[in-house]
């Protein structure tokens, strides 16, 4: 039987990773890091997938595909209801056409044009524990997901395309071309050491006193829902 645990990704606690059970940045349990859906602004009859990052008991992060997907609060038979759907490459959620988004609109008291906004209810199993999370996604006109080319070092160096450094040291990170709507918000997330300023575009990585193999992962939000992420290899000798 699966453990259940909620996790509501608000823009506060999902940039924290707030589960009350660790240290935000710690990546050392099962836990939902983040939802990305592409786009999280869907034009009339485009559709996106929904993927999700979760952190691991090992110390490392995955993309997976959420066991189940549904809109928040959607009554049966509604236009919300048929949003979402599975097939061969995992869960969608598809924008509806013009007609059907004016009708929402209007249900809504939102103006000609507006965005309709949607919440996604989503569950995914990690290591035996089935996790809930939430997120919102906009319909009605296209905008894209943020940009991020990834993760930089002041310090160490690089082995086969693992970070290295040494036990105790301390190594500037920084987000590497982080580019989005509005202003970013960044959340760091590691297993082999502390973060200082984990919240920051720049932080400080201070690494385990002991010899260890992790990740170093950064989540980067923008204020339009949307979301990207990504991660290196460390070792710590």
């Amino acid at each position: 039987m699966c453990k259940r645990t909620i996790i509501t990704l608000t823009a506060l606690a999902a940039a924290a990773g707030c589960d009350n059970t660790g240290a935000p940045s710690e990546l050392d349990r099962p836990r939902v890091l983040a939802v990305q859906v592409s786009p999280p602004h869907l034009a009339p009859e485009e559709s996106a997938p929904v993927d999700v990052l979760v952190g691991r008991a090992d110390g490392t992060v995955a993309v997976v595909a959420p066991d189940s997907v549904e809109v928040l609060s959607a009554p049966a038979g509604s236009p919300q209801s048929g949003m979402v759907g599975h097939g061969a490459d995992g869960w969608a959620i598809a924008c509806p056409d013009e007609q059907v988004l004016a009708g929402l609109r209007a249900t809504l008291g939102l103006a000609e044009g507006e965005q309709v906004p949607i919440t996604l209810a989503l569950e995914v199993e990690v290591e035996g524990e089935l996790l809930t999370a939430t997120k919102n996604v906009y319909l009605g006109n296209h905008a894209d997901n943020p940009q991020l080319a990834g993760v930089t070092a002041n310090g160490g160096s690089e082995e086969d395309g693992v970070l290295v450094i040494g036990a105790g040291d301390e190594i500037p990170i920084a987000a590497e071309g982080a580019e989005g709507e509005g202003e970013l918000s960044y959340a760091w997330f590691t297993s082999v050491g502390d973060i200082d300023l984990y919240l920051s575009e720049a932080a400080t990585l201070t690494a385990s006193d002991e010899p260890i193999e992790g990740q170093l992962v950064l989540v980067v939000r923008d204020e339009q829902g949307g979301v990207i992420w990504s991660w290196r290899d460390v070792r710590v000798e």
